[in-house]
């Protein structure tokens, strides 16, 4: 299983790995079931982390740009209330 680094990847490319990891399975013929479902729950892993990271990114930038927004209204006041 090769996951990009760096690269977000997205609920089309989840799929794509866990159908690209289902046919490797079945070409080999050697591996267990437990070996398939071992590389499906890394590659489910790696999304769901990706998503979560993702998430709270979202979540920080949010506040911050709330945080911006609340500081440039009160100059805004300000300025009305001095002029």
């Amino acid at each position: 299983m090769k996951l990009m680094a760096n690269k977000i990847m997205t609920r089309d490319e989840l799929y794509s790995a866990i159908e690209a990891a289902i046919i490797r399975w079945n070409l080999d013929g050697t591996k267990t079931a437990g070996s398939l479902t071992r590389e499906i729950m890394l590659i489910i892993k790696h999304y769901e982390m990706e998503k979560d990271v993702i998430e709270e990114l979202a979540e920080r930038i949010g506040k911050e740009i709330d945080s911006q927004i609340v500081n440039e209204l009160v100059k805004i006041a300000k300025h009305q209330d001095n002029g």
